[in-house]
Parts: structure tokens; C-alpha cells; sequence
């Protein structure tokens, strides 16, 4: 309810022609955005939250990786850092659970 009246109050009268106008572009994005609620949906039913949290660790890297590799660019050392100390943690917290008395 909250953001309709920012959608209201900062209506634009361009946006509809604009939408039929991009409906070619703005219809697959929607279906792959549906996809992959649905896919989310099936992930954490049959997956810990451990699981969904690795999967979407994984997804980050490839997304870093690969594009680094199609935009030429470098990854940075506090990428690699932060990726390290993300599964690092995750890993410690797999052990904390499966060994709880130390």
C-alpha cells in the first residue's frame, strides 16, 4: 500500500506507451523472473538453508567470473577475499552443526 502512493505520486504518463512499446522486451523478462521464483520455490523445498546459501554463492562466482572474462576485466583480491571469508564462514558453520560439543 505504501509504494502506490509513491507509484502515484510520481506517476509518469510515458510509461504506458513506453511499455507497449518495449512489451517485446519487458514479456521474456517477466517469464525468466517467474522462472526463477519457481526455481527459488523448489531449491529451498528440498534443499537446507545451508544448501540455497552455497547455491547462491556459486551463482556469484560464476557471474564474476565469467563476466570478468567477457568484459576483460580483473578480479579484484578483495573479491576473492570476500568469496574465501563467505564460504570460509559457511564451511565453519557446517562443522559448528555437525560437531556441536566441539
Amino acid at each position: 500500500m505504501f509504494l502506490s502512493f509513491g507509484v502515484a505520486w510520481t506517476w509518469d504518463p510515458a510509461v504506458v506507451p513506453a511499455a507497449v512499446e518495449n512489451w517485446h522486451y519487458l514479456l521474456p523478462s517477466a517469464f525468466l523472473a517467474y522462472a526463477l521464483n519457481l526455481i527459488i520455490a523448489m531449491v529451498l523445498k528440498n534443499c537446507s538453508a545451508m544448501g540455497f546459501i552455497l547455491a547462491g554463492m556459486l551463482k556469484d562466482i560464476i557471474i564474476v567470473v565469467v563476466s570478468s572474462h567477457i568484459f576483460g576485466d580483473v578480479i579484484a583480491g578483495s573479491q576473492y577475499f570476500g568469496f574465501f571469508v563467505t564460504l570460509a564462514g559457511c564451511g565453519a558453520w557446517s562443522l559448528l552443526k555437525l560437531m556441536p560439543n566441539g
